[in-house]
């Protein structure tokens, strides 16, 4: 009995050996041993000249990253490869198309950046990829210093969406570079540590195309004196009875643009409320609408005004505002205001 009891044990035992094994920490991971940390991409100056939808600017970088890494032999799987190294760049940027190879990924609602790699070994890529194929090096398997022979970088700008005046891109991680050694039966190896960073670090496009508002100024809307009660009565959301609403007309002027270019004008705000802006008074604020009376949600990329523009490249816009009890309570007596901006761009 007592012997079975053993035999048992030594089985599991065995097992949880195996396991142990089979799953260690460092099989075949490598890091950064010395050079650059990053490779910076900058953005192509002709983008500024044409800013439309649909644009691909194309730039390349011809030089070697200038990245060294080392496999550091924790354990026994480096003499079971044959000395070559895979190589994966993730990314956590959304793709948005691929095309001829190139996988486009959104760095904001305006830009898309596409890239292509050449190793030595692998000849050409198109990035995100994952467990690409690398050369050998007889540093590998002796954890020895090798460089990362990434070049010929060719990368991709694409306008996803037209825009005006400038934009200011910050600091953008497009790919992390993983490196890891061939372990041969064990493969894949373990992607640890990054090796070295794509990136775009910040950059402010400005382009020709320009579209001013009210020629810059202001467009205010004054209610007077309003009847505290009349929010309680009316209820949250809904305009008083005995409060008017107030229209107002003002131009949009655009400058290297196209005539019937159509334009998207949302509202943008710091503080709402389902459609309304609230006011420097919590229990009030005001909705703005278009001239047909349609609510302008603030903050609401899908909720605008659409306009075209003439052949002078203006166009004339109407909004209305009138004020609203936010809470439904009675709000205490005073002056409120509010803020709002209109984010016009080419649709």
């Amino acid at each position: 009995m007592n012997n079975k009891y053993f035999l048992a044990l030594l089985i599991v035992l065995l097992n949880m050996c195996f396991i142990t094994r089979g799953y260690a920490v460092n099989e075949g991971a490598c890091q950064w041993s010395s050079g650059n940390t990053t490779k910076e991409l900058d953005i192509p100056s002709d983008i500024i000249s044409d800013a439309t939808a649909g644009t691909v600017v194309t730039s390349t970088s011809k030089d070697y990253v200038g990245v060294n890494a080392i496999c550091p032999n924790t354990s026994w799987y480096l003499s079971a490869g044959d000395g070559t190294t895979y190589r994966s760049y993730r990314t956590s940027l959304t793709a948005v198309s691929t095309e001829d190879s190139y996988q486009f990924l959104k760095v904001n609602d305006y830009l898309a950046i596409a890239v292509s790699i050449v190793d030595d070994y692998a000849a050409r890529f198109y990035p995100p990829a994952e467990y690409v194929h690398m050369g050998w090096h007889g540093n590998v398997k002796s954890s020895g210093e090798f460089p990362v022979r990434d070049s010929n970088l060719i990368y991709k700008f694409k306008v996803l969406k037209a825009f005006t005046g400038t934009m200011t891109i910050p600091y953008t991680e497009i790919f992390s570079v993983y490196v890891g050694a061939d372990i041969g039966s064990y493969n894949p190896p373990v992607m640890k540590s990054v090796v070295y960073r794509i990136v775009i670090n910040g950059a402010t496009i400005s382009v020709p195309q320009t579209c001013t508002v009210n020629a810059g100024t202001t467009i205010d809307f004054d209610f007077s004196d309003i009847n505290a009660s009349s929010f309680s009565r009316a209820g949250a959301g809904v305009k008083p009875s005995d409060v008017s609403t107030l229209s107002k007309s003002f131009d949009i002027a655009c400058s290297d643009s196209e005539a019937s270019s159509t334009l998207k004008i949302t509202l943008q705000t710091s503080t709402v409320s389902g459609n309304t802006i609230v006011s420097s008074n919590s229990d009030l604020g005001f909705i703005i609408t278009d001239d047909q009376d349609n609510i302008i949600v603030p903050n609401d990329t899908t909720s605008a005004i659409t306009t075209t523009l003439d052949s002078t490249s203006q166009a004339t816009v109407t909004i209305k505002a009138y004020p609203v009890s936010v809470t439904g309570n009675t709000p205490e007596e005073g002056t409120f205001s509010a803020t709002a901006y209109l984010l016009v761009e080419f649709a």
